[in-house]
């Protein structure tokens, strides 16, 4: 079998078991060979689309560890920019506040 032939094999084996968990509560409505699509709404009662696509990498060096390891560094780096940004604004905030105080004597 062709490596191509073991990832269709594979995207084929998955994405069913994916679309019979999703059927539970949407309906799933399949796009393409390797892609599904459910109606939702969000808070606002606006009706959106959502979509999964099932992949199989063919990049050899991929490593789903290593992906998931750099996606949560990533992610804490930038909960901790956000952290410094609004404590740097809480701070400007007191320092224009302490100086309209100190003009008022």
């Amino acid at each position: 079998m062709t490596k191509t032939q073991l990832n269709e094999q594979l995207r084929n084996y998955y994405l069913p078991k994916l679309i019979g968990m999703l059927q539970d509560e949407n309906d799933v409505y399949r796009i393409a060979s390797n892609k599904i699509a459910i109606p939702v709404v969000d808070e606002e009662r606006n009706e959106k689309w959502v979509t999964f696509t099932v992949s199989v990498p063919t990049d050899e060096t991929f490593d789903g560890f290593t992906e998931a390891q750099f996606y949560a560094e990533k992610v804490k780096a930038k909960i901790e920019r956000e952290a410094e940004r609004k404590a740097a604004a809480v701070a400007k905030q007191k320092e224009a506040e302490a100086k309209r105080a100190n003009n008022k004597t």
